[in-house]
């Protein structure tokens, strides 16, 4: 994919909100693929059970390596915590660079604790 992403020639623009329900081990729920890049405007952790927990949130770059944006951010019993909005989207595009954020995994201090709300436009550039 042309780096940055050539919107104009684009063949196809959806977005899409998805919940997933996470746990302890560290599991990657959003990547870029070839030819394809994102925009994720919204990252939300509900912790929906009696006690408090800890989440983390990590972005994978094309080198395999990657980057904390939390890392055991103590979220209280029955709130939430928002990373990621429109004021302050991540761009994810496949590469193999250290600065190509391709990939979004995150983890929970305990199972059956959170929900991630993730929303995110995504769009096929040929070139």
């Amino acid at each position: 994919m042309a780096n940055p992403a050539n919107v104009i020639d684009m063949n196809s623009y959806q977005k899409w909100t998805r919940v997933d329900n996470i746990g302890t081990s560290q599991t990657n729920y959003l990547s870029c693929n070839s030819n394809y890049g994102m925009t994720v405007t919204n990252l939300t952790f509900h912790n929906y059970s009696s006690s408090s927990a800890t989440v983390t949130v990590w972005l994978k770059t094309g080198d395999g390596n990657g980057k904390w944006i939390a890392n055991g951010m103590t979220v209280p019993a029955k709130s939430s915590l928002n990373l990621i909005n429109k004021e302050t989207p991540v761009y994810l595009t496949n590469g193999s660079s250290s600065v190509a954020v391709e990939g979004l995994d995150y983890s929970a201090s305990a199972n059956n604790t959170f929900n991630a709300y993730i929303s995110y436009e995504y769009w096929y550039d040929p070139t």
